[in-house]
């Protein structure tokens, strides 16, 4: 039963997301929650006298101070405050949080009393004396304060003629965010000739259309004397009549110089002629589209194979691609069977232990007696790439080892190397491993045939080049989400579980929307190294001091970033109210389970998030609902399901540096039950993954009580193409259209997680898979012949973006193929 119930801790390892745990959703009344806020249940206790601090002992409510504003919580014998409105609040019973000293003033949320925080500058007034930082509106800092600029992208990747919006995060001496006043910042371009900036200051840049400003060109911003600077390469048009591909690495943002492209025709045949090698700025010249010509292939042994259907290559002749890298592996002995030694993929990031805040407890600095009996739980990762159909699962929070869990007996649980948890003032696991991908990490490129101190694509970790290879370091913001909550705000559900009576997607969408008390930490430039892994039972386990049992490969704890302090300092304060569209149906029976993830969108880094919600079609009797919405969060234990499709989240406001971004709203789709193996009545045996994706301006925010409304009639779920296939033999696939699909993606992923991805139309009836160049791996099958499984995907654009339009690298629009976060609307992945 309790490797069962650990699971909805760490469901989101299955799309690539961590999760943290909150209290129960149903209180009475919007009864307190067990932050430390006010209000708080203050955790669990066998009776006798009020652990709360200043609280008055009950044994029922009629010894508190009122019916209306308390509750008498009988795991403390307590009578508990609770709001029903800001008028309740900052009072001689509202404990905690001072808000009615707030500038922004007092909020109620879910019975707890806050200080109402910013998620824009716009929350702060429009005379601009106060910007938004770390949620509160406070006055500018001063420009002296700035030791360093972190300018994004970088590098970036423009084109002549195409405007870029870049930004700057200035941070000070310690790491610490820096707001500076609107229009403070200033940006230049060195050679100036190259373009120009818009003169508000906003980070705009238009590259020059003179053929002298194609090449290499130097982004600088400027705080008070610090500078910040990015490389950029702005890009020429083609030569009319000719067919050009820039072909860029995906996570670092460098020139690919040497794949192969060549066309197939309809037969899956290639064409013979590869064409000649790239130039140092990665560009492809091909000549006119041959007849015949049905795909346009890339090859590239370190990166993802591409194929582009050549009906959907952009009519001017000009598209840039960014490929995903493929996992470095590397032999770690006794890896594999028998003791032999298998491949393994190198892994970088981060690792530490989160400090102790409000409401979060660390073993190493003691805790509250008042909060024994308390589950601890926090989790921690890297910001996620930008195109969400290819993340990485086992990049993001690691990969899982045994952990020895006692309750109610001792059980050994796999838990990611994202995770940290602990019961009471006993840690199952003391510390977290951030990871994170290759990338960004700003090497210089390889020039004249150098083979060191410089950028090269080496992906042997043994040999001595290997320090200055694309794969072989990163650098990304880190992030984390933890808290700690009563046991007794989950004992119902884990009794539900144990009897067989609740899904674990019911159990966790029940306790995942009340996540208000918990807490977000944001450290914005996390440096790192990949190295392979080391077993597990040769690393002390920091809780015990002694070696893990299991012997599966693990981060090498020496190799990662030990140098980053990740403070949960930063409450959920924000509030939204999402809806949901009816969820897909997968073989005719509805998917029953969504994740909603929100966070700051940061250009060239991806989405950081900051929090995180569920919604089930379930209610707490495992019966579903009748026209497949999610059931209303608010809904009481035990009640019959409200199908309205409402999910309550709770996030951060930007902070820690990630203030003044857009921030993004994702729904995800999946079968939470089926990836722990409990499969619950609408699973099937295809693994289906559905989204919906919202961003909100910087200029706009996110304020508290926002609406984000998926299913406003019009929006839904892509269709799932189930009557799709794959002939392995032919290497034919079969379409389906699936109605409001902008583009479709054949990818195939391969036992070692090395992709082809196919672009085609959705009206498209069947595509031939060419097989690849002799000298390449075939990515449609496994290193033992046999198929790899295909997934068939869908992507909606926001808008009227083509596939044509979103490929072609001067396109009237400034979308680049990398920006896929913030202009794709759905997306759905389905494994044939």
């Amino acid at each position: 039963m309790l490797k069962r119930s650990v699971a909805m801790f760490v469901v989101g390892a299955s799309v690539g997301f961590g999760l943290a745990v909150a209290s129960c959703s149903s209180k009475p009344s919007g009864g307190g929650d067990g932050g430390t806020n006010g209000g708080g249940d203050g955790g669990s206790s066998s009776g006798g006298a009020c652990t709360i601090a200043g609280g008055t002992t009950c044994a029922s409510l009629g010894d508190c101070p009122s019916s209306s504003n308390f509750k008498c919580d009988p795991a403390s014998n307590c009578c508990v405050f609770f709001c029903q409105g800001p008028s309740d609040c900052g009072g001689q019973y509202d404990q905690g949080d001072p808000c009615k000293t707030s500038a922004l003033g007092c909020i109620c949320d879910q019975g707890v009393c806050k200080s109402k925080q910013c998620s824009s500058d716009a929350d702060c007034g429009a005379s601009g004396s106060q910007v938004c930082k770390d949620g509160s509106c406070v006055s500018p800092d001063p420009a002296s304060a700035a030791a360093t600029v972190v300018v994004q992208p970088n590098p970036a990747v423009l084109h002549v003629g195409v405007k870029q919006q870049f930004s700057a995060t200035v941070l000070d001496s310690s790491g610490k965010a820096v707001i500076l006043a609107p229009g403070t910042l200033t940006w230049s371009v060195t050679p100036t000739a190259n373009g120009s900036f818009d003169a508000a200051g906003t980070g705009v840049f238009t590259p020059s259309t003179a053929s002298t400003a194609v090449g290499d060109t130097t982004i600088t911003a400027t705080a008070g004397s610090v500078k910040g600077t990015a490389t950029a390469t702005i890009y020429a048009a083609p030569t009319t009549g000719t067919t050009q591909i820039t072909l860029i690495d995906g996570q670092a943002g460098v020139p690919i110089t040497d794949a192969t492209v060549q066309y197939s025709d309809a037969s899956g045949t290639l064409i013979p002629g590869t064409l000649p090698p790239g130039s140092s700025m990665g560009v492809y010249t091909l000549p006119a589209l041959p007849t015949g010509a049905a795909l346009l292939n890339v090859f590239e042994p370190n990166y993802q194979y591409v194929s582009i259907a050549a009906s959907d290559l952009p009519t001017s002749g000009d598209l840039v691609l960014f490929l995903a890298q493929n996992p470095v592996s590397t032999p770690v002995a006794g890896a594999g069977a028998n003791g032999a030694s298998a491949p393994e993929q190198v892994v970088g990031g981060y690792t530490g232990d989160f400090v102790q805040e409000p409401g979060i407890l660390d073993p190493n600095n003691g805790e509250p007696a008042s909060e024994k009996g308390d589950i601890h739980f926090g989790v921690a990762g890297t910001a996620i790439p930008q195109n969400l159909l290819d993340v990485s699962v086992s990049a993001l929070l690691g990969p899982t080892h045994d952990v020895t869990i006692n309750i109610g007996g001792s059980h050994t649980v796999g838990l990611p190397q994202g995770i940290e948890l602990g019961f009471g003032s006993t840690y199952f696991k003391c510390s977290y491993d951030g990871l994170g991908a290759a990338g960004g990490c700003g090497l210089p490129l390889c020039t004249g045939g150098a083979t060191s101190n410089c950028l090269n694509t080496e992906t042997d970790p043994t040999k001595a080049d290997w320090a200055q290879s694309v794969f072989a370091c990163g650098n990304r913001p880190a992030w984390g989400l933890g808290g700690g909550i009563p046991f007794s705000a989950i004992s119902a559900q884990l009794g539900n579980l144990s009897s067989g009576n609740a899904s674990i997607g019911a159990i966790l969408t029940a306790i995942l929307p009340d996540f208000s008390s918990f807490n977000s930490g944001v450290f914005f430039q996390v440096p790192y190294t990949m190295a392979p892994p080391v077993l597990a039972n040769t690393v002390n386990d920091s809780c015990t001091g002694k070696p893990f049992t299991d012997s599966k490969p693990i981060p090498d704890p020496s190799k990662l970033n030990s140098n980053v302090t990740l403070s949960l300092d930063t409450p959920l304060a924000l509030s939204a109210s999402v809806t949901l569209p009816a969820l897909p149906t997968v073989g005719g029976k509805a998917q029953q389970d969504a994740l909603v993830l929100a966070g700051s969108y940061l250009p060239g880094y991806g989405l950081l998030p900051l929090g995180l919600s569920a919604g089930t079609t379930l209610d707490s009797n495992n019966n579903p609902s009748s026209n497949n919405k999610t059931c209303d969060t608010d809904s009481a234990a035990g009640s019959a399901c409200n199908p309205d499709g409402h999910v309550t989240l709770h996030l951060a406001p930007a902070h820690g540096g990630a203030e003044r971004n857009a921030y993004g709203v994702v729904a995800l789709v999946l079968d939470v039950s089926a990836s722990f193996g409990t499969s619950s009545s609408g699973s099937s045996s295809h693994t289906a993954l559905a989204g919906l994706v919202q961003t909100f301006p910087a200029s706009k925010g996110l304020p508290y009580n926002s609406q984000v409304n998926f299913g406003n009639g019009t929006g839904s779920f892509l269709p799932y193409a189930e009557s799709a296939s794959w002939t392995a033999a032919s290497r034919t696939y079969t379409n389906q259209t699936v109605a409001g699909a902008s583009w479709m993606r054949l990818r195939f992923e391969d036992d070692q997680a090395r992709q082809w991805v196919v672009y085609f139309d959705p009206a498209a009836t069947n595509v031939k898979v060419p097989a690849p160049p002799a000298s390449m791996a075939d990515r449609t099958a496994n290193s033992d012949g046999s198929p790899a499984t295909p997934a068939v995907q869908a992507v909606e654009a926001s808008g009227s973006l083509t596939l044509q339009n979103f490929l072609d690298f001067g396109n009237s629009t400034g979308v680049i193929a990398t920006d896929v976060i913030d202009h794709m609307a759905a997306f759905n992945s389905y494994d044939l």
